[in-house]
């Protein structure tokens, strides 16, 4: 072990997660999570809300860092800190909060849960589950021009996830606890200011978009999208600007470390902590081109790539590289639907692949409304998905609709690529289904593993200034079989035949090509 460490942290919804890296060997080190406590959620008030405790995550980051501590974890020969949390969430700092997260400049500090109770102007913490900001996030479309409008400028269709519309929502329903706000953090930006003791931390750009208040192009604060989101709040547009800070390059040190973390956590004082980004920016800084993550959702990021439909969200990566960001909600959970509704276990599963080629299987199921493409509910079409229906067909047909629906919709992303895909996720554990990927894709496909945000946040950390480290382990190439692709790309093949089948089932055609 060298003496040049860095430490990458994860807010995620569940937990945060700290990886320490080598930065001269890339071994990682250590890996430690704290799982937040049932209390981190806030009771529901109304449909559609999504809140955690603001205090709750001040806390996470002291268990977790005495947790460290406790297992002699080298805090002192860390360089470099990078920050990953949830995109989209935002924490409410109240007039005390730039002296309270000054004192941390002193070696003694009050205890912990003084210092959060006191930072907050507002208990809850939005997250990017929030759903009941309809009325909000359209005045910010209205007020851009309209859909298209609002894509060309933000590079989003202003989702009622997005941050914006919650500040806009909270300022409406407590007039008085935003009055007394002064400043509205990202998650992001929130550990950040902690570990530095200053209030004074800009938001990043790949977070910046998707506040749906950014300018994606000039990559500041749009005039008119903040007056807009400021229209009838107490203090107006000045008074929010204030509240939002500045935009700048996620390559940015927030500064060093405060003296509190020097003396009750071991940290050298020189330390340096970098502004911090979004969880999915975070996770693209490990990859130079295109990146599949196979989860729960299907999660692809590619690069240089830029939605005018509307269905994807552009934004940059933790280096500052432009990506866009297309989420299939319907992806492995409706494959494990299909799998464990027929008994069906792995071994099983792969052995269906084998037995199928790809495209074989024409049919589909849509069990949730979807915005890759945006689309509702499909029950199964074309009988594969029944639970009557033999596995080897249901699953095949499965498998093959799920990536053939993500990949038509990323055609105009991907068209003209040839360079390698990274594929993550559990599914890419099976020789079967990262062989469909290549097959869809047509293109040579690497899986990287789960390195996570937590490790893109230290690689981040790492690279300021310098070129981006080669900390993933080198994977062996799964080139596309050329019968595979002619079988699933060539006109009128599966890849037409399911276009025409969704198009025909739901109104919508998946690639979102006018005619």
């Amino acid at each position: 072990m060298s003496n040049h460490l860095v430490l990458g942290l994860d807010a995620s919804t569940q937990s945060l997660t700290a990886v320490l890296v080598d930065r001269e060997s890339g071994q990682l080190l250590l890996e430690h999570s704290v799982v937040y406590p049932p209390e981190i959620w806030m009771p529901v008030e109304h449909e559609g809300q999504a809140d955690q405790s603001a205090v709750g995550f001040v806390l996470a980051l002291e268990q977790l860092l005495t947790d460290l501590v406790a297992t002699k974890a080298p805090l002192h020969h860390v360089e470099r800190i990078g920050v990953s949390a949830q995109q989209h969430g935002c924490v409410f700092l109240g007039h005390e909060a730039e002296q309270l997260l000054g004192s941390l400049q002193n070696p003694e500090v009050r205890t912990w849960k003084e210092l959060a109770e006191g930072l907050f102007s507002h208990p809850r913490a939005p997250i990017w589950m929030t759903s009941d900001t309809t009325a909000e996030a359209n005045a910010l479309r209205v007020a851009a021009g309209g859909s298209q409008a609002m894509i060309a400028l933000t590079g989003s269709d202003s989702p009622l996830r997005f941050t914006g519309a919650m500040i806009r929502r909270f300022a409406s329903e407590h007039p008085r606890r935003y009055e007394r706000t002064s400043r509205v953090a990202l998650l992001s930006q929130l550990f950040p200011m902690l570990l530095t003791g200053s209030i004074h931390v800009p938001v990043d750009w790949g977070n910046g978009s998707g506040t749906s208040l950014m300018d994606y192009h000039a990559r500041v604060w749009s005039p008119a999208l903040v007056e807009a989101c400021a229209q009838g709040l107490g203090g107006g547009t000045g008074a929010l600007a204030s509240k939002l800070g500045s935009v700048a390059s996620p390559q940015t040190l927030a500064g060093k470390i405060a003296a509190h973390f020097v003396r009750r956590f071991g940290f050298s004082s020189d330390c340096e902590v970098l502004i911090g980004s979004g969880d999915n920016p975070q996770s693209k800084v490990l990859v130079e081109g295109d990146l599949l993550s196979l989860g729960t959702s299907f999660v692809l990021m590619a690069s240089e790539a830029f939605d005018p439909r509307g269905w994807g969200n552009s934004m940059y990566d933790g280096l500052g590289r432009p990506f866009a960001f297309g989420c299939r909600t319907n992806g492995a959970l409706v494959w494990d639907g299909v799998r464990t509704s027929h008994g069906a276990n792995f071994v099983r599963a792969e052995a269906a692949l084998k037995a199928h080629v790809p495209g074989s299987v024409l049919g589909f199921s849509q069990p949730h409304a979807e915005s890759f493409p945006p689309s509702p509910v499909v029950a199964s079409v074309a009988g594969t998905h029944t639970a009557g229906e033999a596995f080897e067909r249901a699953w095949a047909a499965s498998v093959d609709s799920q990536l053939g629906l993500l990949f038509l919709g990323s055609r105009p992303w991907l068209k003209g690529k040839t360079a390698p895909l990274a594929l993550t996720g559990g599914p890419a554990s099976s020789a079967g289904i990262v062989r469909r990927v290549a097959a869809f894709s047509g293109r040579p496909v690497r899986v990287i593993g789960t390195g996570g945000a937590a490790l893109g946040a230290a690689a981040a950390a790492h690279a300021l200034g310098r070129s981006l480290p080669n900390w993933l382990p080198g994977a062996e190439l799964v080139k596309p079989d050329s019968a595979e692709v002619e079988a699933l790309h060539a006109p009128g093949a599966y890849l037409d035949q399911l276009k025409e089948l969704f198009q025909a089932t739901t109104g919508i055609d998946p690639t979102g090509e006018r005619t």
